[in-house]
This record gives C-alpha cells, sequence and structure tokens, in this order.
C-alpha cells in the first residue's frame, strides 16, 4: 500500500508539472520561433496586418513574399538575413520604415552586400545641397549667435527688414510628461526680435522631423486663422482598408504670431513632421511654399522588437491633406509635398580659385565666394510679395 500511495503522489506530481506547461503554453502560446524562417515569417505577417499604404504604393506584397522567400535559409548568416530583410522592406520605398539589429551588430560590407543574390531598391533621391555655414558666411547675418542651434535666427545682409528663421528639428521634450521642448519655447521672444522686418524666410531644409507636439507649438505661432490641414487614420484590422474613423489635426494662432508675408523653404530632405507642419502652414494666406519636393513620409511609425534582438518599424497611418491627396512616397519618381514655387538646389562653399590672368600672362589665385541659390530664390519670391 505505501508503494502504491508514493507512486499516486509521484504521478500525481508529474501530471501537475504537465499540466502547468500545457497551460502556459495555452495561455502564452507557442515559444517564438528564432529561425531565420521564423523571423522572416514574423516580419511579413506583421507588415501584412498592420502596414497602412499597401494601397496608396500599390504594392503586391504576396509577390514580395514570393521574390524573398526562396532566400532564406537556415543557411544564412545572422549578417546576410539582415540584408535579405532589408531589401525586402526597401521595397516599400517608405522612410518610416528600417530594420536593425542590436548594439555590435556586424552588417554585411558593400563589397559582400553586392554578391548577394537580392537587390534593394534605391529609393532614396541625391540629397539637395545644404551648407549652413555659406548662409552664415555669405546671406544671413545671425547677430553673433549660433547659427547651429534648433532655432536659429537672423536678418538679411543684404536685406536687413527681412528676416531669416531656421528651424533644424521638431525632436526634443523636456521630462516625461512635458510634451513641448524648452527650445521650442523659446520661439514666442525669437518673433518678438523679428516683429519689426518686412517678412520672413522659414528656412525647414534638411529637417527630419520630430515631435508633433513641438510642430504645433510653432506651427501656431505662424498662424492667422483656425485651419484643419491634415486627416490621419489608422489601421485597425487586417484587411487593406481596415481603418480607424480618420481625426483631423489642426493650427491655430497662439502665443506671439507673426503674420507677415513667410516663404517656407524645403527640400527632399524635409521628412515626417517637418512634412505636417508644411501642411500646416499651407493653409496660412500669408505664407508661400517654396523649394523643392519633401521627402513624403507622414505616417507615424510603431516599433516592434524580435525574439532574436532585432529591431523593425512599421507605418501604420495613412495621412492627407484637406483635399484628400496622400503626400507619402508613391514610387520611385513621385514622392512629397510639391511647392507652390520650385526653386532647385544650388549650394557652392567660398573656395579659393587658380584663374589665369590674360593681362599678365600669369595664374592667379582669386576667391569666389560662395552662394546657396535656393535661398536667394526664396528671398527674391518673398520681396516680390511685399513689394
Amino acid at each position: 500500500m505505501k508503494k502504491i500511495k508514493i507512486l499516486s503522489i509521484a504521478l500525481s506530481i508529474t501530471l501537475s508539472i504537465i499540466f502547468v506547461f500545457s497551460t502556459c503554453q495555452l495561455f502564452l502560446g507557442p515559444d517564438p520561433d528564432d529561425s531565420n524562417r521564423g523571423i522572416f515569417e514574423t516580419v511579413w505577417n506583421d507588415f501584412d496586418r498592420t502596414y497602412a499604404l499597401f494601397e496608396h504604393k500599390s504594392i503586391d506584397w504576396r509577390g514580395v513574399y514570393n521574390e524573398f522567400s526562396p532566400f532564406i535559409t537556415e543557411a544564412l548568416s545572422p549578417a546576410e538575413l539582415m540584408s535579405a530583410m532589408e531589401a525586402m522592406l526597401s521595397r516599400l520605398m517608405d522612410a518610416h520604415v528600417d530594420i536593425w539589429g542590436g548594439w555590435g551588430f556586424e552588417y554585411l560590407s558593400y563589397e559582400e552586400e553586392a554578391q548577394m543574390p537580392w537587390k534593394k531598391t534605391d529609393y532614396h533621391p541625391e540629397q539637395d545641397a545644404f551648407d549652413l555655414s555659406i548662409i552664415d558666411d555669405v546671406h544671413v547675418d545671425f547677430g553673433g549667435r549660433d547659427y547651429y542651434d534648433d532655432l536659429a535666427y537672423g536678418r538679411f545682409k543684404n536685406n536687413l527688414n527681412i528676416g531669416y528663421l531656421r528651424i533644424d528639428t521638431f525632436f526634443g521634450t523636456e521630462g516625461i510628461f512635458v510634451a513641448t521642448g524648452n527650445w521650442a519655447k523659446e520661439i514666442d521672444s525669437i518673433l518678438q526680435a523679428l516683429a519689426d522686418t518686412d517678412g520672413l524666410v522659414l528656412d525647414i531644409r534638411l529637417n527630419n522631423g520630430g515631435m508633433p507636439s513641438n510642430v504645433l507649438h510653432l506651427g501656431n505661432r505662424f498662424a492667422s486663422k483656425s485651419a484643419d490641414y491634415m486627416s490621419v487614420k489608422t489601421k485597425s484590422g487586417k484587411g487593406r482598408n481596415d481603418f480607424s474613423t480618420p481625426i483631423y489635426r489642426n493650427i491655430r494662432p497662439d502665443g506671439t504670431t507673426y503674420t507677415k508675408p513667410i516663404v517656407l523653404l524645403t527640400n527632399n530632405g524635409s521628412t515626417s513632421c517637418t512634412e505636417m507642419f508644411t501642411l500646416a502652414l499651407r493653409t496660412q494666406d500669408h505664407v508661400t511654399h517654396v523649394g523643392t519636393n519633401t521627402t513624403g513620409a507622414l505616417s507615424v511609425r510603431i516599433i516592434r522588437p524580435l525574439i532574436n534582438g532585432w529591431d523593425y518599424s512599421v507605418s501604420v497611418q495613412r495621412t492627407a491633406d484637406m483635399d484628400g491627396v496622400c503626400h507619402e512616397r508613391k514610387d520611385l519618381s513621385e514622392a512629397g509635398i510639391e511647392p507652390e514655387i520650385l526653386i532647385p538646389s544650388e549650394v557652392m562653399r567660398g573656395l579659393w580659385e587658380s584663374v589665369w590672368n590674360e593681362e599678365h600672362q600669369l595664374w592667379e589665385d582669386v576667391y569666389t565666394q560662395g552662394y546657396d541659390k535656393q535661398l536667394e530664390g526664396a528671398l527674391e519670391e518673398l520681396l516680390k510679395i511685399i513689394n
């Protein structure tokens, strides 16, 4: 009897352990698959459910799966798998989509990348030229202030009645719950210093975005009227057109405002929240948008972790202006918010050149002053408006 009792207890313990582990699987699901195939399937499936822009970009995501699936074997090294995943996600042509390894992850070299059977979609145009030091040297008097500040301002050297304000970023908040950065709160004193100018060139070239709260705080300072400027729908289901009810973003006068003529200057490095800022200011009658197209990446992205320590980001929103136009990159040629007046980018640093002096029959060093033709064009357009 004693042996039977001991066996009974042992059996009960064993069954209890089995039950515990089975219920863990029941409630937690199967263990994540960290194989190469598991990583590939996890990412592809998540995008299939949550990526918001397949229809806008006319992308056959199943076709992308069929293209890359044969490459995904367990023989791939981590660096090779990363390269394949990057190539797959590049088909989306989305500046808010990315995948990256943990600290110290070693990616393939350029030469190794070239040997891979897959090729990445190169959708990044050559960066429009921009050099803030040239603006300081040639065009704008910053009054001894640091022209690399997040908010750098001054007046044009050849026309002190025209103000210049550069917004370098929309990143940066203070603390956990304070939504607006202290740097952004300096805008009121800056606009007070520029209050006597006749007009303003507002330069947001090469601003790669940041926090919507900073966009709202700064944008409201350039508003003369309240206006909705953008609708936002978030992916809410597995279907391609499953979205939440749209919400609308609004700009309205607040704080110290500047409502004299403004020329807003963008280029193809004006990205994300900077594009929201652009749409907001385009609703204002005293603002004229000039320069070149913005990047075309307005959706909020979310970051997901993978079981192998990698992370990736996915765009989960579809945005549109108040005419219903989505300005996300659509293909290799169509992207971003098109300015009202196109001014191509052309920048040259000041340099010394050897020039042949015909009169004296000798070479002499001549200093050629640099320029920012896009900024000069923006100033010219502003003066036309004022005059």
